[in-house]
């Protein structure tokens, strides 16, 4: 495998996304016409013989295969062969959709890893490196001590006092109310 430089890369990825959005293009733009002939056509076997065409089968939609094979005529038009220290890459032929050779499954594969190798390192670290957070150490809350002086003191006995108060009101406004309870009836 040879080393490439970092903008061979990218060139070469986005060579296989272009090939890619060309690809889907022509699928969509074959899958668009079959409809309009299918439109057209059952609308006149409908207004002729009164009778309803079924849908046709939809294309096939192209394979990783025929997305390499485009990427590689793409690379190999981009490059100019005088100039190129490096050799074009061989063409690939299409992959018939009926038929899957494991064979030229793997060399499509050795040459995908020939035009876009493995990254040296991991992209999710080199943009997320490692950072050790800090440890936040919450500060400890000290209440005050509360000391009684005189005047807390003398509050605390009033309100003291004026409890014992109310308690007393209301023992004696609940034993008046039980006792004329039974009056008012």
């Amino acid at each position: 495998m040879t080393n490439l430089s970092i903008e061979e890369q990218k060139k070469r990825s986005n060579l296989i996304m272009q090939a890619r959005q060309m690809i889907n293009k022509e699928h969509l733009a074959r899958c668009t016409l079959q409809h309009q002939q299918w439109v057209t056509s059952g609308e006149l076997a409908w207004r002729t013989n009164g009778t309803l065409l079924p849908y046709p089968s939809p294309a096939v939609y192209p394979s990783e295969d025929d997305i390499v094979a485009k990427a590689l005529e793409l690379y190999n038009a981009s490059m100019p062969q005088s100039k190129s220290n490096l050799p074009p890459l061989p063409e690939v032929p299409p992959l018939s959709t009926e038929i899957l050779n494991p064979e030229i499954t793997t060399t499509v594969t050795a040459q995908l890893q020939a035009v876009v190798p493995p990254p040296l390192s991991d992209p999710v670290k080199d943009y997320f490196p490692e950072t050790v957070e800090p440890e936040i150490v919450e500060p400890e809350i000290v209440e005050p001590e509360i000391v009684p002086t005189e005047t807390t003191l003398a509050l605390a006995k009033e309100v003291e006092s004026s409890a014992n108060k109310h308690s007393l009101l209301r023992n004696v406004l609940s034993g008046w109310l039980q006792k004329n309870k039974n009056k008012e009836s």
